[in-house]
C-alpha cells in the first residue's frame, strides 16, 4: 500500500518521483566526496591567490603555469568548471571531454560576437557623443556585458570566479534552508554571467579602486562579488517562487532571470487592479491580431529596433561630416566597406544584429554545458531544492499576455527616452543630458514577463499598466547608473544591463557605492548583505510556513497567511478524495 501511494504521488507530482529518485540513487559517500572536492577546489583557488601574492618561486610557478596560462582565461576556465562537473557527477571521461570542448568553443564564439558589437557600436556611440556633446548609451545586456569585458582587461577572469563562487554560495544556502528560507538554485548560466559582471564592474571600478595590491584587490573582489551575487541569486529567485506558482499552475520551478524583484511586484502590484466581487478578465481571454505574433522574433524586433536607433546616429554623423571618421574608427569590422554609405549603413546595423546572435549563441552553447553541470551537482547536493529557470520558460502560461506587455513596456520605454532627450537636449538639464536607447532584450523580456505575472493577479488592465509603468521607470534608473557609476568615464559608457532588477534595486546599490568613499563602500556591502537576508527571512513560499521573524514583525498578514494554508489544504484534500472516488468507480 505504501508502495502505491508513493507511485501514486511521484505521478501527481513529476518534481517528486524526480527528488524521491535522486534520494534514491545518491548514496551519502557520493554527496560526501562531491562537498569535498568543491571545498578543495575552493581552498586551493584561495592558496592560489595568497601565493600570487608572496612574490617568490611559488608566485612564479603559479603564476606563470597555472594562473597566466589557464586560469586568467575564460574559455579555459569555463572548459575546466563543465569537466570538473561532469565527472563529479560520475560522466564517462569522454562526455566529460565533450562538454569540456563545447564550453571552450561556446566562449570563443561569445567573444566573437562580443568583438564585432562593440567593434561596430564603441565608435558610433563615442563619436555620436562628441558630436551631442553627450553620452549615448544602449540598455542591452551583451553590449554591457562586453563593454565591462573590454574595462578589465587582464582581469577579466575574475567574473568566472565570481559565477563560481555565486554558485557555491547559493547552494550553501539552500543546504541551510532551515536557516535561511531560500530553497532556489539560480542554474541560468548567461544571465549569471551577465550579472556577476556588473556587479565586479561596481567591486573593482568603486569599492575596492583603492586597494594598491592587484593581486588583493582581485581575491577581494571575487569572494564580495561572489557571496553578494549569491545572495541575491538565492533570495530573490526565492522570492519569486510564490507567484511563478499562480502563473504556472503550481509547476514547481522558479525565474532565476533578470527582473525576479520585478515580477514579483507585479504580481502583488496587479492585485490592485483585482476588485473585490468581481471577476478579473485575463488577456488570454481577449482576441489578438495574428500579425502581432511576429514581434516575437527575436531577429525582425532587434533588426527593427535597431535600424531605428543606430539609423538615427548614422545619419546625424553623415550630417555632421563626420563619415570617414566613423569608418576609420569601426576599420575591419565594416564588411561593407567599398559600398555606398547608404548600403553601409543597413550593413553595419546588420553586423550588430548578427553579432548579437552570434554572440546569443556562443552564449547558449557554454551555458548549456554548464547548466547540465550545476543542475547535476546541485540536485545530488540538496534534493527537494527549486530551480530558477530563464523567463521565457513561463511565457508559454499566457502567449496573449506576453505580448501585450512587450507592447505596453515598450511604449513606456519610447516615451521614457523622449522625456529625458527633453529635459536633456531642449530644456538643458544637466544631470539628463545623456540619451538612453532601450535594446530588443529589456524591452522585450521585461515588459512580457511583468505583463505575464501582473495579468496573473489583476487581468488585461494590470498586463497593460504595469509593464507601462515599468518601462518608463527603466529609463530613468539608467539615467541614474550613467550619471553615478557612469561618471568615471571607464564602465556603462555604452551599455547597461538595463533589466528591472538593474536599474531599480541595483541602480540605487550603485549609485551609493559609486558615491561614497572606498572605505565606506565596503562598510556598505555588509548592510545590502543584511538587507538581501531580511528579505528571505521575511519571504512565505509556501502559505502557512513563515520564518520565526516575519510571524513576529507581520502578526496580521501571518493570520491571513494561516487562513490561506487552512483553505488549500481543504481543497487539496477534496480534490485527493473526489480523484480516489473516480479510481474506486472506473
Amino acid at each position: 500500500m505504501a508502495n502505491t501511494e508513493k507511485k501514486r504521488n511521484d505521478l501527481d507530482h513529476p518534481e517528486a518521483g524526480v527528488k524521491n529518485r535522486l534520494k534514491k540513487q545518491t548514496p551519502k559517500w557520493v554527496k560526501i566526496t562531491i562537498w569535498v572536492s568543491l571545498l578543495v577546489i575552493l581552498l586551493t583557488f584561495i592558496i592560489v591567490c595568497l601565493a600570487i601574492k608572496r612574490g617568490d618561486i611559488l608566485n612564479t610557478v603559479f603564476y606563470q603555469v597555472l594562473v597566466n596560462n589557464v586560469l586568467a582565461v575564460p574559455s579555459i576556465l569555463i572548459g575546466i568548471i563543465v569537466l570538473l562537473g561532469y565527472l563529479l557527477q560520475g560522466k564517462a571521461w569522454f562526455d566529460a571531454v565533450a562538454g569540456m570542448f563545447k564550453g571552450i568553443c561556446g566562449y570563443l564564439i561569445l567573444q566573437i560576437g562580443s568583438s564585432f558589437l562593440t567593434g561596430v557600436s564603441r565608435p558610433l556611440m563615442v563619436l555620436f557623443g562628441k558630436l551631442m556633446g553627450t553620452n549615448v548609451v544602449l540598455l542591452d545586456t551583451y553590449t554591457s556585458w562586453s563593454e565591462i569585458n573590454e574595462a578589465l582587461g587582464t582581469a577579466v577572469s575574475i567574473i568566472s570566479y565570481t559565477v563560481l563562487i555565486g554558485l557555491a554560495f547559493n547552494i550553501l544556502l539552500v543546504a541551510l534552508k532551515k536557516i535561511t528560507n531560500v530553497r532556489s538554485i539560480n542554474v541560468t548560466g548567461h544571465i549569471m554571467f551577465q550579472q556577476s559582471s556588473v556587479v565586479v564592474a561596481i567591486m573593482y571600478f568603486f569599492v575596492f579602486k583603492d586597494i594598491a595590491n592587484e593581486s588583493t584587490k582581485q581575491l577581494l573582489i571575487i569572494l564580495a562579488s561572489g557571496i553578494l551575487i549569491g545572495l541575491y541569486w538565492g533570495v530573490f529567485s526565492n522570492l519569486a517562487y510564490a507567484p511563478t506558482q499562480k502563473v504556472s499552475n503550481n509547476a514547481g520551478f522558479t525565474i532565476g532571470h533578470q527582473q525576479m524583484l520585478g515580477v514579483w511586484a507585479a504580481y502583488h502590484a496587479g492585485r490592485m487592479f483585482a476588485l473585490k466581487g468581481k471577476e478579473v478578465k485575463s488577456a488570454e481571454k481577449l482576441n489578438l491580431k495574428k500579425g502581432f505574433r511576429i514581434f516575437h522574433d527575436n531577429i525582425f524586433t532587434s533588426a527593427i529596433l535597431l535600424l531605428v536607433f543606430f539609423g538615427v546616429l548614422f545619419i546625424t554623423v553623415r550630417i555632421q561630416g563626420s563619415w570617414p571618421e566613423l569608418l576609420t574608427g569601426i576599420g575591419g569590422y565594416n564588411l561593407f566597406g567599398d559600398k555606398h554609405w547608404i548600403l553601409q549603413l543597413f550593413g553595419l546595423v546588420f553586423i550588430v544584429v548578427a553579432a548579437l546572435q552570434v554572440l546569443m549563441f556562443g552564449a547558449r552553447m557554454f551555458v548549456a554545458e554548464l547548466q547540465k553541470s550545476f543542475i547535476g551537482i546541485s540536485g545530488k547536493l540538496i534534493p527537494g531544492a527549486s530551480v530558477g529557470i530563464d523567463i521565457a520558460g513561463s511565457f508559454s502560461y499566457g502567449e496573449k499576455a506576453v505580448t501585450f506587455g512587450f507592447l505596453a513596456g515598450a511604449i513606456g520605454n519610447f516615451l521614457g527616452i523622449g522625456l529625458v532627450v527633453l529635459l536633456g537636449q531642449v530644456a538643458n538639464i544637466n544631470v539628463f543630458r545623456v540619451i538612453i536607447m532601450v535594446g530588443f532584450i529589456p524591452m522585450f523580456f521585461d515588459g512580457a514577463a511583468l505583463g505575464l505575472y501582473a495579468n496573473a493577479s489583476g487581468g488585461w488592465k494590470a498586463c497593460l499598466t504595469i509593464p507601462f509603468i515599468a518601462g518608463f521607470i527603466i529609463v530613468f534608473g539608467a539615467v541614474l547608473v550613467v550619471q553615478t557609476g557612469g561618471s568615471t568615464g571607464q564602465i556603462f559608457q555604452i551599455g547597461y544591463n538595463g533589466l528591472f532588477d538593474w536599474t531599480t534595486m541595483w541602480a540605487i546599490i550603485l549609485a551609493i557605492l559609486s558615491s561614497v568613499p572606498s572605505a565606506v563602500g565596503m562598510g556598505l556591502l555588509f548592510v545590502v548583505a543584511l538587507f538581501f537576508i531580511l528579505i528571505a527571512q521575511m519571504t512565505t513560499t509556501e502559505p502557512g510556513k513563515s520564518m520565526p521573524i516575519k510571524r513576529l514583525l507581520l502578526k496580521k498578514w501571518i493570520k491571513k497567511d494561516e487562513e490561506l494554508a487552512t483553505e488549500l489544504a481543504a481543497a487539496k484534500q477534496a480534490k485527493a478524495e473526489a480523484k480516489l472516488n473516480k479510481q474506486n468507480k472506473s
